[in-house]
């Protein structure tokens, strides 16, 4: 508009080089007075959403249920409202304005159901597998020590890494690298390279990594080791006692977590989150002056926490997945959870007893929703190697190494049908090499690794090789694999590994069948019994897994070997 006014103002025929000056001029003018005051610049801005993306939230969807001190359990959306759009100007240049939009969330994201029995505390809470919070009350204050195996590692000179060498120290593991998590904040002295001490550093990654020897001669070795997030000045080399390598008892290195008040700094705009136990009899009042009291209820026994305008921008402008570790105040026994899950079902205690398992820890376990008895039951079953038998109108649970046998005496043993008479009878077969398994993988919680899902295997290639006319390697395609699900129990890496052998090394050395008859004196025997018989003068320990009663009550019974229970096995890698 100015071009056009100043171009004809100046006389100049267009086309003329003198049109073409005045149309310069004239752009400049336009560019520096006339457009700014008339029509000012659009402002740059930045990334706007019109709604966001929620989790889990299915109508009816059950909370879970947790057991022991370390239940690790995904989080479910009770309530969300509207988001919340907060406009932010910053001038950039002369006659730049840049506009910025953060976004918040009111929520609530229900734990676990607790069935009128609080818990003991929310542990730790993870937003998308990073971890937010972590309770005060229980890790506050933790400092630990140790002398050597702990080094740093500069990669590429970008990434660092402090490690433990478990053959400098065979207990720095578990001294240091399993008590912190990742997000964690952990303030470290004592190196002898005062550069490499470090206040507030985060735990960015945890796992093992393989590192380059170039002055111990070993060529690579692997360690544990944390990721961290800020730099360290100097390169370490494996192999060498000093600044940056394994210490010796010289060096006392010390790691303090940081807590602060336990959440994320600025996980929600201002304050942090409601944490509810499960023993609330009041709404949270957030939800209650939002909603309207009468319209929210206490969420009585179930654990639940209020987000108070969630920040979303560290999560993609989404309510993130959350997870939650969980301490529950009982239920921490084999039997006390075996007990819960089986009046679950509304059976009354006089049916079933749970005196003979052993008391052992569970150190965390979760189930969710109405799901088969047997299934719920399953992973404890596995994990536990426990069994159970029928008695009458009572089911005695026990552990499977300790149940008692009946013992089936000669005389008995191959019953002839209506004779009353005795044929000696046991048929044994053999349990096909291809149907034995080859490899076991066992998923679950691995409370050594940060709470992450884990995998441990036991596998047959290597070691299985005295069968006559058997090649290992050739017989691979024959064996099959068998996955255990015990994702929702939380064990130990060894733990899950020693379940993976002895599933493994079961269908090897159980891996006879019998069938034979008994007479109507031992109509008691039932599946899951444990027998003691001799057959062709072997001596057999077998676990029943068919009864059938036929005419003249002639029980035919069909039973797998059951030897591997009471056999030290060996861990094959």
């Amino acid at each position: 508009m100015a071009t056009i006014a100043l171009a004809a103002a100046s006389g100049f025929e267009a086309g003329t080089a003198g049109y073409a000056l005045a149309a310069m001029l004239g752009s400049v003018i336009d560019n520096t007075l006339v457009f700014p005051s008339l029509f000012p610049a659009d402002p740059i801005e930045g990334m706007r959403v019109g709604e966001v993306q929620i989790m889990g939230a299915d109508e009816g969807t059950p909370a879970a249920k947790c057991y022991g001190a370390e239940a690790k359990v995904g989080g479910q959306i009770i309530w969300a409202g509207a988001l919340q759009e907060v406009q932010t100007s910053n001038h950039s240049g002369k006659n730049t304005n840049r506009i910025e939009y953060t976004y918040y969330l009111d929520c609530a994201v229900v734990c676990c159901h607790t069935d009128g029995n609080a818990l003991a505390s929310i542990e730790r809470v993870w937003a998308d597998e990073k971890q937010v919070f972590v309770d005060p009350g229980v890790f506050n204050g933790i400092t630990v020590t140790d002398e050597d195996g702990i080094g740093v590692y500069v990669e590429n000179w970008s990434t660092y890494w402090i490690f433990f060498d478990e053959t400098v120290n065979a207990n720095v593991k578990a001294n240091v690298y399993d008590l912190f998590s990742v997000g964690s904040r952990v303030t470290y002295t004592g190196f002898t390279n005062s550069g490499n001490n470090d206040t507030a550093c985060e735990i960015l990654e945890k796992r093992k990594k393989t590192f380059w020897d170039k002055a111990g001669g070993y060529g690579y070795r692997e360690h544990y080791a944390w990721r961290v997030s800020k730099s360290k000045v100097d390169e370490f080399v494996l192999g060498n006692v000093g600044d940056n390598g394994p210490h010796g008892t010289t060096n006392l290195i010390s790691f303090a977590e940081v807590v602060g008040n336990g959440w994320k700094t600025d996980i929600q705009q201002t304050g942090t989150p409601t944490i509810h136990l499960g023993d609330q009899t009041a709404a949270w009042s957030h939800m209650a002056t939002t909603l309207g009291a009468a319209n929210v209820p206490a969420f009585k026994d179930v654990a639940y926490i209020g987000f108070d305008s969630l920040a979303l921008e560290d999560f993609g402008v989404r309510i993130p997945n959350f997870a939650f570790l969980v301490t529950n105040t009982g239920q921490n026994t084999v039997s006390a959870v075996v007990d819960d899950i089986l009046a679950d079902t509304g059976l009354p205690t006089s049916v079933f007893d749970t005196t003979g398992i052993s008391s052992q820890t569970v150190l965390g376990y979760t189930r969710r929703g109405p799901v088969e008895t047997a299934k719920a039951l399953q992973p404890i079953m596995v994990a536990f190697n426990l069994i159970a038998q029928e008695r009458g109108t009572t089911m005695y649970w026990m552990d499977r190494s300790a149940a008692p046998s009946i013992t089936i005496l000669d005389a008995y043993l191959g019953f002839a049908s209506g004779s009353g008479s005795t044929s000696g009878g046991v048929e044994i077969q053999e349990v096909p090499v291809n149907e034995r398994l080859g490899e076991v993988v066992v998923d679950f919680i691995d409370s050594g690794d940060n709470w992450q899902a884990g995998t441990e295997r036991a596998n047959a290639w290597t070691t299985i090789s005295s069968t006559p006319g058997l090649n290992s390697r050739q017989a691979q395609g024959r064996w099959t694999s068998r996955k255990v699900n015990l994702s929702n129990l939380t064990i130990s890496g060894d733990t899950a590994r020693s379940i993976a052998h002895r599933l493994l090394w079961s269908s090897w050395s159980d891996c006879l069948r019998f069938k034979f008859t008994l007479p109507p004196r031992y109509l008691a025997v039932q599946e899951n019994d444990r027998l003691t018989f001799n057959a062709n003068g072997v001596a057999y320990n077998a676990m029943v897994t068919r009864v059938d009663v036929g005419a003249h009550f002639v029980i035919e019974v069909e039973a797998n070997l059951d030897v591997a229970v009471d056999q030290s096995y060996d861990y094959p890698e």
